[in-house]
């Protein structure tokens, strides 16, 4: 028991030694309609080593290429911010098929180009959940959705050195999801007494 349990403790300390995190993302739309992306979960990245190029976005890893090498203004209710800045960064652009430094053509990258300098070690890159929409309609189809590594990298395309991790709710959060779970489950128990 003893050796699972160090083994599991291992295991939890080592999972954010990565600079890759796997989220699950859902891919709506394309077929000639706007493409939307959402990613489902908030990551935090901290910056172990410095990479050149300047702003940073993030490549979500072998989706496809549903962008055939073009980029596509879009809308987002995703955004992101760094410790080193007190700005929101909604993403203004989402793109696929690029082939230099880090990226293959089959990875998916979004990005605000207005955050420029280079990221230092020990910033903090916070990523907020939520969907980007592309303004105008993407021929092809969306990509399937499922579960795909998220990286930190530069405007050059290079990945950065860093840690990631999925952000885990507050405890408080759990409870009031309990909560509300102990109510439902209250209304459903009268709600089926009352049938009977």
């Amino acid at each position: 028991m003893n050796r699972l349990l160090t083994f599991a403790l291992f295991l939890l300390a080592n999972a954010q030694l990565v600079h890759a995190v796997t989220v699950f993302i859902d891919f709506n739309g394309g077929d000639n309609s706007p493409m939307s992306v959402t990613i489902n979960s908030d990551i935090q990245w901290t910056i172990t080593g410095e990479r050149p190029g300047s702003n940073c976005g993030f490549m979500i890893q072998s989706p496809g290429n549903p962008f055939a090498g073009n980029t596509y203004e879009s809308t987002s209710t995703s955004f992101f911010n760094t410790s080193s800045t007190a700005t929101d960064y909604h993403f203004l652009a989402i793109a696929s098929g690029a082939t230099n430094q880090d990226a293959t053509p089959n990875d998916l990258f979004f990005y605000n180009l207005s955050l420029s300098g280079d990221m230092r070690t020990g910033d903090i890159v916070n990523f907020f959940a939520g969907t980007l929409t592309t303004s105008i309609n993407v021929a092809a189809a969306a990509p399937e959705d499922g579960y795909y590594n998220v990286e930190l990298i530069t405007g050059s395309f290079y990945i950065i050195p860093s840690t990631a991790s999925v952000v885990v709710p507050e405890p408080s959060s759990f409870a009031a999801g309990a909560g509300l779970l102990a109510l439902l489950g209250t209304a459903l128990i009268r709600r089926r007494r009352k049938a009977n």
